[in-house]
């Protein structure tokens, strides 16, 4: 699990790709199966779980199963505390 104390590389480097930005954005409007992503981001949908599993390692989005299907959607609480934990960073570099 991805917590504010640590370093955030795994936060950034699922965020670096543009694909899975895209996955985050889609899922930002709403929660999502993965055949929903997969037309929108024009990539095959093993692609697009493997993606997806990246972004669920870093607790980025967070998976809920409806019968045989998994629905996805973003963690705002992660994305909202990794933001100001690095803003915090910056910001106290700045004033040194």
């Amino acid at each position: 699990m991805m917590t504010p104390e640590a370093d955030g590389f795994e936060f950034f480097d699922a965020l670096g790709d543009r694909t899975r930005r895209k996955i985050v954005e889609l899922l930002f409007a709403g929660e999502k199966h993965v055949n929903e992503l997969t037309a929108h981001v024009y990539a095959s949908r093993p692609s697009v779980s493997y993606h997806l599993r990246i972004l669920k390692e870093a607790d980025i989005i967070t998976p809920r199963k409806k019968s045989t299907k998994t629905f996805y959607a973003v963690n705002p609480e992660v994305i909202e505390k990794m933001c100001q934990s690095y803003m915090a960073k910056y910001c106290k570099a700045k004033k040194n």
